[in-house]
């Protein structure tokens, strides 16, 4: 049913705690697994971007990476990416998608800047309003 599963991650507990469940399902449906980190370049100097660029791009390989070696070790076949966000990071989360033909997108409900009291983070919740394919949410307790 699922080929290509998208699971964008930030690192968060959040998504370390879907990382799990993005498996199983990419694991029942014998998909391949993207893994995406999207490199948010908040800056207020326009001269610091560049290094502040190389740090999150540095810190998003490493966070793929764990995640790409969760999935081998399930034996899930898994690509991984780290790119710069455009309009939005749920804007580069969609367009990622459809670039790759992705079945699913799988993101937890909260992420790095989620406030447990909100029902979806804000990323979440402007992927799954302009998704054009299913994106399933995960909600994970982290305490």
């Amino acid at each position: 049913m699922f080929d290509n599963v998208l699971f964008p991650t930030d690192g968060s507990l959040w998504a370390e705690a879907a990382t799990d469940y993005v498996l199983d399902v990419a694991a029942a449906h014998d998909a391949t697994l993207y893994a995406l980190y999207v490199v948010e370049p908040r800056v207020p100097q326009a001269s610091l971007r560049e290094v502040v660029v190389a740090q999150l791009t540095e810190e998003g390989q490493a966070v793929v990476d764990d995640v790409a070696e969760a999935a081998r070790d399930r034996g899930v076949d898994v690509e991984t990416d780290v790119v710069l966000e455009h309009e939005s990071v749920a804007t580069t989360v969609v367009e990622y998608a459809q670039r790759r033909g992705v079945d699913l997108v799988v993101l937890p409900t909260h992420g790095r800047h989620g406030l447990p009291e909100r029902v979806l983070g804000s990323v979440t919740e402007r992927v799954v309003r302009t998704s054009d394919v299913p994106v399933l949410t995960v909600r994970v307790d982290v305490e």
